[in-house]
């Protein structure tokens, strides 16, 4: 279930609340009131450069990580 945010025109309070998207009328949390409009939320994305850093980052580590085990194994030989 989405969180939707709402306001209440009854109370004239904001909030926000789980809802089915089928619901038609979300009541008022505050006053119980069924006058309530939903609102667009805002939605955020990362950008693709975030993601690559973080997994060149990740796959790095990972080879350096490989690199000393195989160190440290070539001298317990």
């Amino acid at each position: 279930m989405p969180i939707y945010e709402l306001h209440c025109n009854g109370c004239d309070t904001d909030f926000e609340t789980l809802a089915h998207s089928s619901d038609e009328t979300i009541p008022c949390v505050h006053c119980g009131s069924a006058d309530t409009h939903r609102y667009i939320s805002l939605t955020s994305y990362r950008h693709a450069d975030h993601w690559m850093k973080n997994m060149m980052s990740a796959m790095h580590k990972s080879q350096e990580r490989d690199k000393l085990k195989k160190e440290l194994e070539a001298q317990t030989v």
